[in-house]
């Protein structure tokens, strides 16, 4: 089941973005950007207040607002753009300085960037809203023609169109909600006007006319029917025991790391990888890493050829790092080094670089201190600078997201005081240089995680006991400040809370995925927690296992609707590491193919919008509801997506949407 909790949403808006070429070949540096906004589901009239930004979507890096302010400390833009909105309708040149509050587009964040665009809105009486999720542009070839269903609150796909004639809803008329709908839409072909516009049929996908189709996962090119909302199906990592270890690491969108401990082979550590088509996965060979017993291995990515990897070794749990070099033949490993001459917790990492990463943990026994070092990799050759100390009482846990190629978050729960602690540590060199620690919780912490959202930004996971306040498991956003942090109000997203591992990752700069034991049932969870204006304010939650008997180990983010868990089945002995897929979301249908095309072909399709018909249905029975399936059909069983309403054998009244 999902479950949408939803604390704010009260806009929605359509977009359409152009570029306004100043000469022929120029770069555009300025964007006509139109579009419909909706207050609590009413077109708005009035004064509009918009904030915009451009956003590198890789880094998630913010490139450029209108008024040239950071939008990290108020979660947006310091001054807004006042635009007349006229039922619902309105229209601004990003970029044009003569505009009050709006700043030049640079030039140069064209070269090479894909590109975000981020749009708060403000009607001056409900307070400014980001609305979500973000705008997908393009720099080559500057076709920034788009149509986009954006909810404050709630995510719908993005849609593009192409450069405009006209538009005709059901009848005669010629506007769209009192506009002539010239001025952003074409008429499309066949004897009854619509809105319409051209796709590309994606690579390795066909589609028939009549099929509903709906954008490829991170994509603008579109395939037949829609990926619904679930998890995949369990595949086993071929371990048949229960005391599995496994940490996962992402490569990219379609393929990530798995090191794991191999109780069937001595408990050697070892690591593989695994590739994803659709809804499965496949494993290469496994490589060993430590040809002996290890614990709670790590494991980080550095660039598409180079890991790093880490253990305890079992005996007698001194702490062990290695870099590896992967090619097609395999995985190479250089020789081990050594963190600690001591006995020592559980290792984290986190890349900083393609030839970089940071290593911390947390003293055991007789040692206390915790400490992180620089880790410099060349090929399978691995050197590590000097100990940084950065807490000198004992630790239970120790989490890492690196925010920069010279910054880092450092998170950890104190043993003692059970206290929730974070510092950023700047790379200095080839060492660390701790900033003054912060309380994320100053109530006993059982279990924590962090991600990254930006060079300024992160989010944490992590669950509490609290006589007073209750027990609580929660998501918090920390806002860098200097060399401190600045943290969001608490976002409890459950009730419960135990020592069961949370694990997180990031979704994009506005979303996180959690994965963990539901602590009430033991089953699988997982969560999706967005985030508006500096905090999380809505969350998705679903299962993935409804074995009561597991234990989350890792998670995987392989793109903003697709990640993977690795867990373990305690339900009989020995039993085994498994890892699912998770989608969170629904892809949304865009709309319906009013002709056939194949891979990398150009096809018009009929947009969903307020009086659109399409033309390219034969047998349809009047009056009747249709609905959209996951293979592209179109029939009259409501299980699927809703269409509309057939008005005659070869049309359908499209809802609007």
């Amino acid at each position: 089941m999902i479950r949408p909790v939803i604390r704010s949403s009260l806009l929605s808006l359509i977009l359409l973005s152009f570029p306004v070429l100043e000469s022929v070949g120029e770069i555009p540096l300025k964007i006509n950007h139109q579009g419909v906004v909706k207050v609590n589901g009413e077109p708005f009239s009035g004064t509009g207040e918009f904030r915009f930004a451009l956003i590198d979507s890789e880094s998630g890096d913010e490139l450029w607002t209108n008024d040239g302010s950071s939008s990290a400390s108020l979660g947006f833009p310091n001054l807004g753009v006042v635009i007349p909105v006229v039922s619902g309708l309105y229209s601004v040149n990003l970029g044009d300085a003569s505009l009050t509050n709006m700043t030049v587009i640079p030039e140069e964040i064209f070269d090479g960037s894909n590109l975000l665009l981020r749009i708060w809105f403000s009607d001056q009486v409900n307070g400014v809203q980001r609305l979500f999720p973000d705008h997908v542009l393009s720099s080559a070839p500057y076709s920034f023609l788009s149509l986009r269903a954006m909810v404050a609150g709630q995510a719908e796909e993005a849609t593009h169109a192409t450069e405009s004639d006209h538009a005709d809803t059901a009848g005669d008329a010629d506007t769209l909600d009192g506009y002539d709908s010239s001025d952003f839409l074409f008429q499309g072909t066949g004897d009854v006007d619509m809105l319409s516009s051209d796709f590309v049929v994606a690579v390795s996908e066909s589609v028939q006319t009549g099929d509903v189709v709906s954008f490829l996962e991170g994509s603008s090119e579109i395939r037949s029917g829609y990926a619904p909302a679930g998890v995949g199906p369990i595949v086993w990592i071929s371990i048949p025991d229960n005391s599995v270890q496994v940490e996962l690491a992402t490569l990219n969108e379609n393929q990530f790391l798995v090191a794991y401990k191999d109780p069937v082979d001595g408990d050697f550590g070892k690591v593989l990888v695994a590739t994803v088509a659709g809804d499965t996965i496949s494993f290469g060979s496994p490589e060993t890493f430590f040809p002996y017993a290890v614990r709670d291995v790590a494991i980080a990515k550095l660039s598409d050829t180079h890991l790093v990897v880490a253990c305890r070794i079992g005996g007698d749990l001194r702490g062990i790092v290695r870099a590896g070099e992967m090619s097609e033949s395999g995985i190479d490993f250089g020789r081990s080094v050594q963190l600690n001459v001591n006995p020592i917790g559980a290792i984290a990492l986190t890349p900083i670089s393609a030839d970089r990463c940071i290593v911390a943990f947390p003293g055991i026994g007789t040692t206390t201190v915790a400490t992180a070092r620089v880790a410099d990799v060349s090929g399978t050759s691995l050197s590590l600078g000097s100990e940084a100390f950065f807490h000198p009482e004992k630790i239970a846990l120790v989490r890492l997201a690196a925010l920069s190629t010279d910054r880092v978050l450092v998170a950890f729960q104190e043993l003692l005081s059970g206290d929730g602690l974070a510092a950023i540590a700047e790379v200095v060199g080839n060492t660390l240089v701790f900033g003054p620690k912060t309380f994320y919780s100053q109530d006993p912490v059982f279990t924590v995680d962090c991600v990254p959202l930006g060079s300024n930004s992160f989010a944490l996971a992590f669950a509490y006991g609290s006589a007073v306040r209750g027990d609580f498991r929660v998501i918090r956003v920390g806002h860098v400040v200097g060399d401190s942090i600045r943290y969001s109000e608490e976002f409890p997203y459950r009730t419960t809370a135990t020592d069961y591992p949370i694990r997180i990752g990031p979704l994009s700069p506005n979303a996180v995925a959690l994965a963990e034991d539901y602590p009430s049932s033991l089953m699988g969870s997982w969560t999706v927690g967005e985030i508006y204006g500096g905090r999380v304010e809505r969350f998705l939650e679903g299962i993935f296992e409804t074995n009561s008997s597991i234990r989350v180990k890792s998670l995987a983010v392989l793109s903003p609707n697709k990640f993977a868990v690795a867990y373990n089945d305690e339900s009989t002995f020995p039993g085994p590491g498994i890892i699912r897929l998770v989608r969170p979301y629904d892809s949304s249908i865009i709309g319906i193919a009013r002709e056939d095309g194949t891979a990398g072909e150009t096809i018009a399709v009929t947009l969903f919008a307020k009086g659109a018909i399409s033309d390219s249905h034969q047998g349809l029975k009047p009056g009747m509801h249709y609905y959209g399936h996951p293979d592209g059909s179109v029939t009259t069983s409501a299980d699927g997506v809703r269409l509309g309403v057939s008005v005659s054998p070869a049309e359908i009244l499209l809802d609007p949407r």
